[in-house]
């Protein structure tokens, strides 16, 4: 964050269970930058973002999880956007892969890519978040502090790494202007083994079927606004520094990919986890 072509006023570090370290590695950045760090005991990031809140004292708060990395352009962007649009209340970003080239981050980045088309009919442009779309990504968000007021993160979601993001997106769209900002930039570690992506994405499709159930949603399920070939180029764009061996398994993977999320909504549907 040091190395951001503009510099926060104040960073705020809440540590959700990473043990001393967490604290000892920032102790060097002390002495450039304001840093205040807070220990949340209680797992789970809705409570991380909410001791988040409580800490921040300037008028935009800006969200970044540790496994990001923030384009040196990031603040710059995000200071910019508000000035131009003075009645944005809320911005989200856009997710890179970090790791260009691990096979499992790849079909992650290119799911991500779909999740972007399946919304925004140009994710190369800036474009308003509505009810209708899906997209709210609190690892890489801006807020006004005016839309946070009488805000709180829910912490009684089924899954806090999947579904904090969609409750908070439904609840503060609801309350003001937000967009979809395709220069704010952040790369982000995506799952990066055949194990992470088998698991997680299961408890994936069963955070979302919870929330089709919680919001009333029928079908979560959306065309893509580009064709399906065009996702496919976007893929074949992602694995270009992947040896041909790699690129099989990649190509493998990127249709097995949604089973084990289909399995998750179907094994909520039949009470596994209620």
């Amino acid at each position: 964050m040091i190395n951001q072509n503009v510099l926060p006023d104040q960073i705020v570090v809440v540590d959700n269970g990473s043990g001393e370290k967490t604290e000892k590695s920032i102790l060097k950045f002390k002495r450039k930058i304001k840093i205040d760090y807070s220990q949340e005991k209680i797992k789970g990031e809705a409570f991380a973002r909410n001791r988040a809140l409580k800490l921040a004292e300037g008028d935009i708060l800006v969200f970044i999880d540790d496994d990001c990395v923030a384009d040196k352009n990031w603040l710059e962007n995000i200071i910019n956007f508000f000035q131009k649009n003075q009645k944005a209340d809320g911005i989200v970003g856009r997710v890179e892969n970090l790791l260009r080239k691990n096979i499992y981050t790849n079909v992650y980045q290119c799911y991500y890519w779909r999740w972007l088309m399946e919304n925004f009919k140009d994710f190369n442009q800036v474009q308003p978040l509505t009810l209708e779309n899906t997209f709210f990504d609190t690892k890489n968000l801006a807020l006004k502090r005016a839309i946070v007021k009488n805000f709180s993160f829910d912490p009684d979601v089924l899954f806090h790494g999947v579904n904090v993001d969609n409750v908070a997106g439904k609840t503060l769209i609801k309350k003001g202007n937000f967009y979809y900002h395709p220069q704010m930039i952040i790369y982000h570690h995506n799952w990066d083994s055949f194990k992470n992506l088998i698991i997680k994405n299961f408890y994936q499709g069963v955070a979302d079927e919870w929330i089709c159930r919680k919001q009333k949603i029928e079908n979560r399920d959306k065309p893509l606004n580009y064709s399906y070939w065009t996702w496919l180029k976007i893929c074949q764009k992602e694995i270009e520094n992947l040896n041909f061996q790699q690129k099989l398994i990649f190509w493998l993977m990127l249709f097995l990919y949604s089973w084990p999320y289909k399995i998750g909504r179907l094994a909520y549907k039949v009470k596994k986890f209620k």
